[in-house]
This record gives structure tokens, C-alpha cells and sequence, in this order.
């Protein structure tokens, strides 16, 4: 059985040294989520003394990125052969 761990209780362990323990799975998503964290704020801060999107458009992920991450193009595809 794996032990699972979470990395911001252990910051000091390297990729090396998790790999090491064998059976160790490290939740590195939970770093990222602190992150998101962080630009969720200052976006609707920025947004919220704005009174609109319009100043926080350069730092907003366009929309075809996100359909490009969820795999839209293939998506496409499927549609045009299977949906006649």
C-alpha cells in the first residue's frame, strides 16, 4: 500500500529523496492550488477596484487555452466523423 504524502509538510524533501522511499506518492496538485490561490485573489482584486475585467484581461487565461487543455481540437475531430 502507498504511503501518500503531502509536501508542503515535508518542503525539504527533493524529487530524489521521495523516489527513494519506495511506495511514496506525493501530492504536489496541493502546491499548485496555493498558487492558484494567489492569482484568484489578486484577479479579483484587480477586477474588484477596476469595476470590470477590462484591466485584468492580459493576466486572464484566454479561453482557447483552457478548450486546448481539455482536449477540444481532438474533441473536434470525433465530432466531425462521428456526427454527420
Amino acid at each position: 500500500m502507498p504511503l501518500v504524502i503531502v509536501p508542503t509538510s515535508y518542503p525539504k524533501l527533493s524529487f530524489a529523496e521521495v523516489a527513494a522511499l519506495n511506495k511514496l506518492v506525493s501530492l504536489y496538485v496541493v502546491i499548485m492550488l496555493f498558487e492558484v490561490r494567489f492569482w484568484i485573489r489578486r484577479t479579483f482584486s484587480r477586477i474588484l477596484e477596476d469595476g470590470g475585467i477590462a484591466g485584468a484581461e492580459e493576466d486572464i487565461t484566454p479561453v482557447s487555452d483552457i478548450f486546448a487543455l481539455q482536449g477540444d481540437a481532438h474533441m473536434r475531430k470525433l465530432e466531425k466523423k462521428y456526427l454527420r
